[in-house]
Parts: C-alpha cells; structure tokens; sequence
C-alpha cells in the first residue's frame, strides 16, 4: 500500500469515527500519521474541525494555524480561525480573518460572519453590504442566507429606530 492509499484510508477511517461519536480516538489517529504534503492540510483541516466540534477550542485553532503556516492562502482555514477569534471575543483577529478568507474565497459564510462583526461594532453600513452579498451568494434554502436575510431585517429595524445611527457604506473589498 502507497502512501496516497496510506493517507486517504486513514482520513476515511478517522471521519468515520468522528461521525460514530468516537472523536477523540479520530484526533489521535490523525496525529499519529505522516501524511504526504498534498493530503496534510485535509488533515489538519479535519482535525481541527473535529477539535471545535468537542470544544476543544484552542486545539482546534492550534491546527488551523499549523496548517495556515504551510497554506497561507487557504480560505477554509482563515474562515475557521475567524470563528474561533469571533467566538473567543477577538474581533480584531476575528475581522482579519474572515476578511482574508473574503480576499481568497468570497463565501458566503465568510461574508455573513464579516456582517454580523460589523453589526455588532456599530458598522450597520458595511454590515449590510457583506450580508447582502451572502444572501446574494446562496440559494433559498441556505442557512447563511437565511441568516443573513434576519441580520439585514433587525438592521432594518434598527435604522427605522434611529435613522441617524449610520454611517457612510463601505464596499465589500476593504
């Protein structure tokens, strides 16, 4: 058996035991292989989604950024860590990442992230840009879109309270 047989067999296998509620021993798996370079960051990706799953936050935000480190440009990864920086209250790092993963990839997901960070900062222009363009991104029955369609109607809402309360709109790319 090849290494490329080697490395899909044990992503397979540690997928199946995330899925089956065996977490923890689909994390160990992963770390135990050496995977070839073109499967490592599917790896890292897997594991540290695993990692969030368990809320094992900063494990999971260990193995994005390992794996940031040999794919800078990776779009999912600067998505993840932007979740994680969200979700730990680091807006700053937050907004530096979704931005990037926005620059590399626009996804919905990343700008539905990026609105709902604005409108939480007081930026309800820029907020309404980046979650129309998710909505605008996804088909009807996409959760970001559904979302971001709620997020633009309690900025609506809010605007209609205080009409005053906005300031200039700022395009999508920063």
């Amino acid at each position: 058996m090849g290494p490329q047989h080697a490395d899909v067999t044990v992503l397979s296998r540690a997928a199946l035991l995330a899925a089956n509620g065996e977490r923890q021993a689909a994390v160990d798996l992963l770390g135990a292989h050496d995977f070839e370079p073109a499967r490592e960051i599917v790896a890292a990706a897997l594991r540290g989604a695993i990692l969030e799953e368990m809320d094992e936050h900063a494990a999971a935000g260990a193995a994005y950024r390992e794996a940031l480190e040999k794919h800078p440009d990776d779009a999912l990864l600067h998505l993840r860590l932007g979740v994680l920086s969200y979700r730990a209250g680091d807006l700053r790092k937050a907004e530096s990442h979704f931005l990037r993963s926005w620059q590399l990839q626009p996804l919905a997901e990343a700008a539905y992230h990026l609105g709902e960070l604005y409108a939480l900062s007081g930026r309800p222009a820029r907020a309404r840009t980046f979650l129309v363009e998710a909505a605008a991104r996804e088909s009807a029955g996409s959760p970001w879109r559904a979302k971001a369609i709620q997020q633009l109607e309690e900025l609506a809402e809010d605007r209609e309270r205080d009409p005053q309360g906005s300031e200039p709109a700022e395009g999508p790319d920063p």
